[in-house]
């Protein structure tokens, strides 16, 4: 419990001013890149490659020439480059602050060049890979790489939508994003996301529901925000640089339906939260729900 609270406390000592915010963002771009370039693509990376792709082709998600719009795209936009090496669509790349790793995003698909097999295609999108792969990696910055995939990149720090027209897009993506949007704004967020889907367009969004301070300490529960208050959160626990919002399940699939958009698809992750006290104002959720620290859903716009 001890490195628990020291790291929210370093977090929320640098989140203090902008100065400090800017110093540990760039510190984390720069060494957090070498670091991922020397380790190379995890397995968890492949994983979710092969998720994704699985998943657009189980409920026939894309079509030709489809506009997607990838919400939170970190270090390397895994998701969306990953699509497109197998289907021709226009991606977008949206995100709140330039957090791109361009030795890390090269590292990762040289990796993926080097085992294709695992994402199991066919021998015709299996040459196409690995041709798109070739080009993206004789590539010499993030600008050529879109300017070769069509692939468009929109910084704005305030996180609205308002710039995307509606109805524009066939497919919403998300991975480990949205537990970082501040919950006043979620509703927003979503309708907003509803908005830019055309009718019969899809909303692709895996939501990571642990608590993100448990990474730093393996002796607390992989939930152990929800033995806290709202107040002693915020006051104790609660960073601007390191922010999830501590939405649950029931609540998500509330604001997907409020946007008017219909539950496909879903998938859930869970662990045993034996031991743990939960705080009386997470007590009425459901033990199921309580205990998901992985959300996955596919949503479809009527029409």
């Amino acid at each position: 419990m001890i490195r628990y609270v020291a790291y929210a406390a370093a977090y929320k000592a640098i989140s203090a001013a902008p100065a400090t915010r800017r110093i540990y963002r760039h510190l984390g771009n720069t060494y957090g890149a070498d670091r991922r370039a020397r380790a190379g693509l995890p397995d968890s990376y492949l994983r979710r490659a092969r998720d994704v792709l699985e998943l657009v082709a189980r409920h026939r998600v894309l079509r030709p020439n489809t506009k997607l719009l990838e919400l939170g795209t970190g270090w390397l936009a895994w998701e969306s480059t990953v699509l497109r090496l197998v289907h021709d669509l226009d991606a977008t790349l949206f995100d709140v602050w330039d957090n791109r790793q361009w030795v890390a995003f090269r590292a990762y698909f040289a990796g993926l060049a080097d085992r294709i097999e695992v994402l199991r295609l066919d021998a015709a999108s299996s040459a196409r890979v690995v041709e798109l792969l070739e080009t993206i990696l004789a590539c010499r910055s993030f600008q050529d790489v879109y300017k070769r995939l069509g692939f468009r990149y929109v910084v704005e720090p305030s996180g609205s939508l308002a710039s995307v027209e509606d109805e524009s897009m066939d497919v919403v993506l998300s991975v480990n994003t949205l537990e970082h949007v501040h919950r006043p704004i979620l509703p927003g967020c979503v309708r907003d996301m509803a908005r830019v889907l055309r009718p019969g367009g899809y909303a692709l969004h895996t939501i990571d529901l642990d608590d993100h301070l448990a990474d730093y300490d393996s002796k607390v529960s992989r939930k152990q925000y929800l033995a806290y208050s709202d107040r002693l959160w915020r006051t104790v626990f609660q960073s601007r640089v390191y922010y999830f919002n501590r939405v649950e399940r029931p609540e998500w699939r509330r604001l997907f339906e409020l946007a008017g958009l219909e539950l496909v698809e879903e998938r859930q992750r869970s662990v045993d939260l034996r031991g743990l006290r939960v705080h009386r104002s997470f007590a009425g959720l459901d033990p199921g729900d309580r205990c998901c620290v992985e959300l996955g859903l596919v949503y479809r716009k009527p029409g």
